[in-house]
């Protein structure tokens, strides 16, 4: 690889648009980003994911990093969540907030600046600081959640309680109607509107949803042909999610001049692009960055692994807790076992725990950082057993020496998958491949770290052989069946 200060000039000088870095754990590419953006001297940095946000922070505390009010608690008002406390005191808590607005003038007022990609898409610059919202580079980490984020921020649900509050009648077919008189009536956020909707429902959480709600279907766009959404009708709610991000990701990509992307997992690199609504031509590139990850031990499949389904789970699973009790006989050290669902999870706890007791630590939705900040704390050989941690999750060197994945993480299928398949041949089996290659990388680190990863789930060689460009080449040169 070459040094930082080459990729930044490489960037900051070139007339290209878009350029998609691929570069495997351990690269850098944090510290690429901030070389580009320090290049750049103008540019937000933007990640999909929170926990990254946080490694930002971390390491580059003079950047200014903002998120969500939600996240913040006013200690103006006593320690309340600085949403509520906006709705509550509204111009009052704007003047006063000492936690929420602080960081977000400095985020806006700073040449360069770090936020999630929920903020990114929603927040709106303060006058005071509209010749900054526009900046000369965009630097998108983690890229490979862009387009699943963007879909999963615009999926709406609209409650047959809220609708009827605001006084629409929820009853008629027609979906469109049903939400452009959503919008109306919940306002477009002047303060009239506020006004006149804190009338109509007092209930402060309630009354947030409701305006969340209104300003994703202000800009939905239900009959746009070239960018459909699937929709579904319940009792109780209407669901409404779109199926290509292609429209959405302007919202991200007209931020700044320039665009670089960067991933360790990106895929087929016209794929990418094309499910962001950017031609590859002229103004793209890709620059990938070869690595000897896994490094010592690769990939293993385990020899004659079981085809796992959900449907023979009952027999196999005896196979799966066997293999990970094995696992971790062999390797008496601190490892992981990821699984997609919570429900494979608990049932290879139980018999674990039967032999290995204490050093099984599990989670619940609720309970995920609990359980990851115990695992990384306890001083004794801990096995985390993880659901949906393919991402996000940093276990460098001794806090993670082995991972298994019992099962291939397949994501759960539902009406939305099977339209956009129908749509785009082969997204799910990409977005398989996408979740093993990152959840390989959540203890292998760096270029000197090392793990022992093995597979269960013989389902694996037909991902890996139907999708062989979504996986890099050294994930190719390390894979092996044993």
């Amino acid at each position: 690889t070459r040094c930082l200060s080459d990729w930044s000039s490489d960037v900051c000088s070139s007339d290209l648009k878009y350029v998609l870095l691929s570069a495997p754990v351990g690269s850098g590419k944090s510290l690429i980003g901030m070389a580009a953006a320090a290049g750049a001297e103008s540019a937000f940095i933007v990640t999909p994911l929170n926990m990254l946000l946080e490694q930002y922070a971390r390491e580059f505390p003079e950047i200014p990093m903002v998120k969500g009010r939600s996240h913040y608690r006013c200690s103006w008002a006593k320690g309340m969540p600085c949403d509520l406390a906006s709705e509550t005191f509204l111009d009052q808590h704007s003047k006063n907030c000492e936690n929420y607005i602080p960081a977000r003038n400095d985020f806006w007022g700073a040449p360069i600046s770090v936020t999630n990609l929920h903020y990114a898409c929603f927040a709106r610059c303060p006058d005071e600081f509209g010749s900054n919202a526009h900046r000369r580079l965009l630097v998108v980490d983690e890229c490979q959640g862009l387009e699943p984020m963007l879909l999963n921020l615009f999926h709406i649900e609209v409650l047959r309680e809220d609708a009827e509050s605001l006084g629409i009648d929820f009853g008629p077919t027609d979906v469109q109607r049903l939400f452009n008189d959503y919008v109306t009536q919940a306002g477009r956020g002047t303060e009239a509107d506020d006004a006149r909707l804190k009338d109509i429902v007092p209930d402060i959480r309630q009354r947030d949803r409701i305006k969340s709600t209104a300003r994703k279907l202000a800009g939905l766009g239900q009959e746009d042909a070239k960018n459909p959404w699937h929709v579904e009708r319940e009792l109780g709610s209407v669901k409404c999610r779109p199926l290509f991000a292609r429209k959405l990701a302007r919202r991200i990509l007209d931020m700044a001049d320039q665009v670089l992307f960067m991933s360790g997992t990106p895929g087929n690199a016209d794929n990418f692009f094309r499910n962001l609504g950017i031609e590859p031509d002229e103004n793209t590139a890709v620059v990938e960055v070869d690595s000897d990850f896994p490094r010592g031990y690769g990939v293993e499949l385990i020899k004659n692994a079981p085809f796992v389904t959900g449907a023979n789970l009952g027999k196999t699973l005896p196979i799966l807790a066997d293999c990970c009790a094995q696992a971790m006989r062999e390797h008496p050290a601190k490892g992981l076992i990821l699984c997609a669902s919570y429900s494979l999870a608990n049932q290879l706890a139980v018999p674990l725990r039967k032999e290995f007791r204490t050093r099984i630590v599990t989670h619940t939705s609720r309970t995920r950082d609990a359980a990851v900040l115990e695992h990384l704390q306890r001083t004794d050989p801990t096995v985390l057993i993880a659901v949906n941690m393919h991402e996000g999750l940093d276990l460098p060197g001794d806090l993670g020496r082995f991972l298994v994945i019992p099962k291939v993480l397949y994501t759960a299928r539902d009406s939305w998958i099977t339209r956009r398949e129908e749509l785009d041949p082969g997204h799910y089996g990409r977005q398989t491949a996408a979740r093993m290659v990152q959840a390989c990388g959540r203890v292998v680190r760096g270029p000197n770290d090392w793990a022992h990863i093995y597979i269960l789930d013989s389902n694996f060689q037909s991902v890996i052989r139907q999708y062989p460009e979504e996986f890099p080449a050294y994930f190719h040169r390390g894979f092996h069946v044993e």
